[in-house]
């Protein structure tokens, strides 16, 4: 019974964001300067990430510290906090400011003429490859973590390290990748980040051939460079939204992008998870996992190479010098080096 509730209880959680979030999107194309939003939104996730990997860390701290005593307690404790920040973050969010807007019925059009225009749309278009893509994501994204702990063997101390290199990279990343967004477009940060990206899933599959000690160490870097390539795409694919659609069909335009992307990673999670119940790789170790993790690869490279070049930019941008990109790509994993560097030199600093 209690975990039916649970499982409810998410869905509900979640039904909700996604309410919400076609209005938010809506709202923040009122409010942000079209020349500047992907300076405003790198300085905002950034901070956004930090709050969130603060707040679990904190979470964390306080389930092991009530483990002793009553560890349903300590649910309880996390929970009614995150429960009066979401009282105070609609308390302020009452507080701001929202610009007049009146509806019309032009604006609205059905998913399915939605569907329908797609090839015959620009945005339609990027729609397209942002569901292929995250559906070819969603087939091998439930299997790394799994990859890392079981094949592996990490402890969990090695595989929180492995994530939090990914995710540290991003969160240092996104105020770069914003920025080249705004002056360079973000149709070229799509391109930069949706031709690397799929080389992530094929160097997972070439660690089953190294030690295990080696994999980690070769691992821990493969994702710190992920979390930055990453960054990169989700804010792109973000702001290109914004400049793409117009004011009065954002939302509708938000809601059914959402709709298809959540369609594709549950197609492609449920597609993964039958796959890995075939063993087609026997002669090579976790072959059950490693052909997910290559099927993922080659399919995140066709729909890039087949649909990213039929993508326009939609506002005027500055010539693009790739020399300017390697500030973005590599600083914020020389950042994360020199921080472990100066751990090492200074254990007790």
């Amino acid at each position: 019974t209690i975990p039916v509730i649970l499982i409810i209880a998410y869905t509900l959680l979640v039904a909700a964001g996604s309410i919400f979030a076609p209005a938010w999107s809506s709202w923040m194309k009122d409010l942000v300067d079209e020349k500047s939003l992907g300076s405003y939104f790198g300085k905002r996730n950034r901070i956004v990430g930090f709050a969130s990997l603060s707040s679990m860390l904190i979470a964390g701290f306080l389930l092991d510290l009530f483990k002793k005593v009553n560890p349903y307690v300590g649910f309880v404790v996390v929970f009614i906090i995150a429960m009066l920040a979401r009282f105070t973050s609609a308390y302020l969010l009452k507080l701001q400011h929202e610009p007049p807007f009146k509806s019309h019925k032009s604006y609205y059009f059905t998913l399915w003429e939605f569907i329908k225009l797609m090839p015959h749309s620009n945005f339609g278009r990027f729609t397209a490859f942002v569901n292929l893509f995250m559906f070819s994501v969603a087939i091998a994204g439930p299997f790394f973590a799994v990859y890392m702990l079981k094949h592996l063997g990490l402890s969990y101390s090695k595989f929180t390290l492995v994530s939090l290199a990914s995710s540290i990279t991003s969160l240092l990343s996104m105020p770069y990748w914003g920025k080249l967004g705004d002056k360079y477009g973000n149709l070229k940060v799509l391109k930069i980040t949706g031709f690397m990206i799929p080389l992530i899933p094929l160097i997972w599959a070439s660690t089953s051939l190294m030690s295990k000690s080696t994999a980690f160490y070769f691992l821990f870097f493969i994702e710190a460079f992920s979390g930055t390539l990453w960054a990169g795409f989700n804010i792109a694919s973000s702001n290109f939204i914004y400049d793409a659609v117009t004011r009065q069909k954002i939302a509708i335009c938000v809601t059914y992008y959402n709709i298809l992307n959540s369609l594709s990673v549950f197609a492609g999670a449920t597609i993964g998870g039958y796959l890995a119940s075939y063993n087609l790789l026997k002669d090579i170790p976790a072959g059950n996992i490693i052909q997910v993790f290559l099927l993922s690869g080659i399919l995140r490279s066709l729909f890039a190479l087949i649909i990213l070049p039929s993508i326009k930019e939609v506002k005027k941008v500055e010539r693009f010098d790739f020399r300017k990109i390697r500030k973005t790509l590599l600083s914020p994993i020389d950042s994360l080096l020199f921080q472990i560097s100066y751990k090492i030199r200074n254990p007790r600093g």
